[in-house]
């Protein structure tokens, strides 16, 4: 039988996920590309977020992220769980009144900033590092039945996962939902007896009206930025990744710090730097360069990351070519492509 509310496992643990599994999968082409959605400056703190949520009855409404959650012949609960210092929290759980098949139910929101977890990628790597954290440290049985599909949730794209559980000879599936929306990783976690029914609740329950408050004028002193990244040598067959990683938090750590005051006015811009990256960690006297972008301060910003950011890491010593080069594309209020 499907506890009355959602396993506090999920709501507490999966924010605090060991990643490491998920970075170890490989790229299947030899053009690594590293581009983060996630890394949009977040506007509201969870505090805020937490608070720009109410229940009338059993409807629970966010204005933050424009959701309105109607629990369906059920309760809510909210908020769950808050943790101000990670800026994560559980929203709030919805559950059946009834507990007997084919009624019972039970649904959780939940919400993680982007900010505080800058090695998220993309929202496949953060599914699949939740999906292992649950198999490795649940008492339940779990069994992968489908894994990182694309699923459209009240017109907005989110990636799932959906497990078979067993318990105590009682079985029931799980599907967990993300997607990155105004600065949070933004999550759904749903218990229901079969497959069909995770997709019901889905369609009948949630409602987001995609609300991005990061490009109000109201919104605070904090525009909306983000950056991606590139390498455009091949690499032989060398693992990459875990060096690129190093290099992408580094120039964006000094981007962040050295962000001009026009964005916060709401000034928007797009513009690529290309750099190389020789054996020892310094880049070539001729680089950064310019590739294209036309604001003054925002070419300086950008220019700037890259620069403060030098020297890096020595290159692999399995790589025999002399050097990398790398592209970065910089995003000023100004969304990146979906990949």
């Amino acid at each position: 039988m499907l506890p009355r509310t959602i396993s506090a496992v999920f709501g507490m643990a999966v924010f605090a996920v060991n990643f490491a599994e998920a970075r170890q999968a490989k790229p299947t082409t030899d053009a690594l590309s590293h581009a983060e959605p996630c890394a949009s400056q977040t506007v509201g703190d969870i505090k805020s977020v937490v608070a720009a949520g109410k229940v009338v009855a059993n409807q629970y409404s966010n204005e933050y992220f424009g959701l309105s959650v109607t629990a369906e012949n059920g309760e809510i609960q909210a908020p769950v769980f808050v943790n101000a210092e990670a800026q994560r929290a559980r929203l709030m759980d919805a559950s059946a009144l009834l507990k007997v098949h084919p009624f019972r139910y039970s649904m959780g929101v939940l919400v993680d900033s982007c900010a505080k977890n800058p090695l998220i990628h993309s929202l496949e790597q953060y599914v699949r590092a939740v999906s292992h954290q649950l198999t490795k440290e649940s008492v339940e049985t779990l069994e992968p039945i489908r894994e990182e599909f694309p699923i459209d949730i009240s017109g907005v794209r989110f990636v799932g996962t959906v497990m078979k559980v067993s318990i105590r000879g009682q079985v029931y599936y799980r599907g967990v939902y993300a997607t990155f929306l105004n600065g949070y990783i933004f999550g759904l976690d749903v218990k229901a007896d079969d497959t069909e029914r995770l997709q019901e609740l889905l369609t009948s329950m949630i409602r987001l009206q995609g609300k991005d408050v990061t490009a109000q004028s109201s919104a605070a002193k904090i525009g909306r930025a983000a950056c991606g990244m590139e390498m455009l040598t091949a690499t032989e067959g060398v693992d990459f990744d875990s060096y690129l990683r190093e290099v992408y938090i580094s120039v964006k750590k000094r981007w962040f710090a050295n962000m001009p005051p026009s964005i916060e006015k709401g000034q928007k811009g797009i513009n690529a730097v290309e750099f190389r990256i020789m054996q020892d960690g310094n880049v070539a006297k001729e680089f950064p360069k310019m590739i294209f972008g036309s604001e003054s301060d925002f070419n300086a910003a950008s220019l700037q990351a890259v620069r403060e950011a030098v020297p890096f890491h020595h290159l692999p010593e399995k790589f025999s070519k002399p050097f990398i080069d790398v592209r970065f594309t910089f995003y000023y209020n100004v969304a990146p492509p979906k990949r």
